[in-house]
Order: C-alpha cells, then structure tokens, then sequence
C-alpha cells in the first residue's frame, strides 16, 4: 500500500520560451538595452551645457556666431583665456575666491584694490 506521500512528486512545468528568452544572455542585453540607452541620453543632455562653454571658451570671437554652426573649431585659440586673466576685475574676483575657499574659518573676505 502507497500514501499520499510516496506518489506525490513535485511538478515540474516546462519553462516558457519567453522566459527562456529573457534568461538567455541575448534576452537579458535586449531587456536592458532601453534602460542603459535611457542613462546614455540623459547623460548625453546633462553633459552637453559644459561641452558647448568648452566649445566657446576655444572659439575665437568672430567665429562665435557664424552659420552653419560648426561644433568642432577649425580653429581653436587661446585668446578668451588671455583676455580673462589680464582683465584686472577678474582677477580680484579669483584672489578673493581662492581666500574663501581656503580660509579654514569660513568667514568671508573681501579685497578691493
């Protein structure tokens, strides 16, 4: 005589295509392609604001607001750095930030020359 117990065996259901699919290594980078092209594009969106003010930082002047636009400069120049530092407002305004950041304190000076 058998019980209950001694022929009852665990089913085991065959596994759908689907999921055999989804387990699989090309399954699983299909399923996770939308996200990581999601991250890319934000990425991309997020980044783009500090590429274009490189992009103009090495533009010269007359060629800032030519058409067609050119993302890339032929010609690249080092005059708007130039132009910078040798104005005398800008350079108070880093003295004085270089003293902020490095005063341990936290209290704020301010130099006018």
């Amino acid at each position: 005589m058998t019980t209950a117990s001694e022929t009852a065996r665990p089913v085991t259901r065959p596994i759908s295509r689907r999921r055999a699919f989804r387990r699989g290594r090309v399954g699983r980078v299909l399923v996770r392609s939308p996200f990581y092209f999601l991250v890319a594009l934000i990425f991309i969106y997020a980044l783009f604001p500090f590429l274009w003010a490189l992009r103009s930082a090495f533009t010269p002047d007359n060629a800032l607001f030519a058409t067609p636009l050119e993302y890339f400069p032929k010609h690249p120049t080092l005059d708007n750095f130039k132009g910078a530092l040798q104005a005398s407002f800008f350079r108070h305004a880093l003295i004085n930030s270089t003293i902020v950041a490095g005063n341990p304190s936290g209290a704020v000076v301010v130099t006018c020359t």
